[in-house]
């Protein structure tokens, strides 16, 4: 009998501490529960913000190449605009620098048949004429000399008009090549950008099956200490019951060591299980920071592609304005050309 009350003292505390001990496992089975629900809440809000912020990567990217073609497109046209304007130029000139040529000639015969005439009259008339021919000479040397003056600075004019039409399509041409230029960068960075967005999606996806997984082992678990909690489940108080009446009948007999040590071996796959579940937590939250430091890279990917963007259009719309100011000053050296010319 002494041996009976002590084996059922002995069973009754490991009954209360196992009580205990399941009470404080189903309070961490709680709030393991609770913290999996939030960060499986906090994964899908980051799976939102990893697809908008993609979204906003590929229309930046989008958007990117869409000006640059556009600028690529005006600088083409504004360079063959400008390569047109200086060939019409250049025949324009030469037309004049003909016309004003062929009227040097014209007055140059004109000047040698009078003065033949001149040298045929008489004494006083070759007198008068040779003082009129004296006096006509000064003035057609002085004319001369105007004429020679205005054809140095209508070279001079039409040397600096296309010195600053070649410059204007050397500029264009370097604002090309450095267009196209952009344009290689921006599309390796939207590769980039492409594969970080396919490894960002890999990562959850391998996040979400992470999180499923551990769903399921936190129902699993929870069954279990529902079942371990459920008096028709061969748990520890039937056990404790057949021990009990087995040394009723046999007080002599223990009982036996397997149905002895369920209750802790219970405990036992109960702690593994939450061991488990805590390390599969502390995983999750690691993925969930390197998640955060993706959206973080990808953010600053699409605020530099931003920036790209602003860069290229700033830079189509000052070249553009340059070349309005180009062509406004060789349309007005062309003018001041013509009327050189006509005077």
């Amino acid at each position: 009998m002494a041996s009976l009350e002590s084996e059922k003292l002995r069973l009754t505390n490991a009954t209360v501490s196992l009580r205990s001990e399941r009470a404080k496992l189903t309070r961490e089975l709680a709030a393991s529960r609770d913290e999996a629900t939030a960060t499986a809440a906090e994964l899908e809000q980051m799976r939102t913000q990893l697809t908008d912020a993609l979204e906003q990567a590929q229309q930046a990217a989008e958007a990117a190449a869409i000006a640059h073609a556009q600028t690529e497109l005006s600088l083409r046209t504004s360079l063959q605009d400008a390569e047109r304007s200086v060939s019409e130029q250049r025949q324009l000139i030469g037309a004049l620098v003909g016309r004003a040529e062929g009227e040097e000639g014209a007055e140059a015969a004109g000047s040698h048949d009078t003065a033949g005439e001149g040298a045929e009259m008489d004494g006083a008339a070759e007198r008068a004429a040779e003082g009129g021919s004296e006096y006509g000479k000064e003035d057609e040397s002085a004319s001369e000399g105007r004429r020679d003056d205005c054809s140095e600075g209508d070279d001079d004019t039409r040397t600096k008009v296309l010195e600053d039409l070649m410059e204007t399509v050397r500029a264009m041409r370097a604002q090309q090549a450095d267009m196209v230029e952009r344009e290689e960068t921006l599309i390796a960075e939207r590769d980039q950008a492409t594969e970080r967005e396919a490894a960002v999606r890999q990562s959850l996806r391998a996040s979400q099956s992470t999180s499923k997984q551990l769903k399921g082992q936190i129902a699993e678990l929870k069954r279990q200490l529902h079942a371990a909690s459920t008096p028709s489940s061969p748990s520890a108080p039937r056990s404790f019951g057949a021990s009990l009446e087995n040394n009723d009948r046999d007080p002599h007999r223990t009982a036996p060591e397997g149905r002895a040590h369920s209750p802790e071996h219970e405990l036992d796959m109960t702690k593994r299980l939450l061991e488990a579940v805590r390390l599969q937590l502390r995983t999750q939250q690691t993925e969930r920071l390197r998640c955060e430091r993706e959206l973080r890279a990808v953010r600053s990917r699409v605020d530099g592609l931003k920036a790209s963007v602003e860069s290229a259009e700033a830079g189509a719309l000052e070249a553009e304005e340059q070349l309005d100011v180009q062509r406004i000053g060789a349309h007005a050296a062309l003018i001041k050309l013509q009327t050189r010319t006509g005077e």
